[in-house]
């Protein structure tokens, strides 16, 4: 990158806390699930949820998506692994893994797999509606 050109799109009102923001808390279902957003910048064109799995014994809580024509990005941030299901299909990702699901899609389930973790977090980045 040319520094002269990354210097003038430098924002330096952007800074410190008004770039915090606390998760703001969307759906919980009795201590198995929650689903978060964490707020972006107005000017940022993404949007970033936060799904937190949690163990319940050998219950395990599955969610269903949709991807409302946006392709998601995901990341498995804690955890050891997750199904990811669609179209009869099933691909497993573990952690820190990154993979995209196409806009194409309109609905997928997410599992996660748990041997020893106590909870699984994934992370899904995906374009605002403008």
């Amino acid at each position: 990158m040319n520094i002269e050109h990354g210097i003038r799109n430098l924002k330096f009102d952007r800074r410190g806390e008004n770039l915090r923001s606390k998760a703001i808390l969307i759906s919980s279902v009795n201590e198995q699930f929650d689903e978060e957003i964490l707020p972006t910048h107005d000017e940022h064109f993404y949007e970033i949820q936060r799904l937190t799995f949690y163990s319940n014994g050998d219950e395990t809580f599955e969610s269903i998506r949709s991807t409302e024509n946006r392709f998601h990005l995901c990341m498995l941030v804690e955890g050891e692994a997750i199904e990811i299901s669609y179209r009869d299909q099933i691909r497993r990702y573990n952690y820190i893994e990154t993979f995209l699901i196409p806009a194409s899609i309109d609905e997928y389930r997410i599992r996660p797999i748990r041997t020893k973790a106590q909870r699984s977090i994934l992370l899904i980045a995906f374009l605002k509606h403008f």
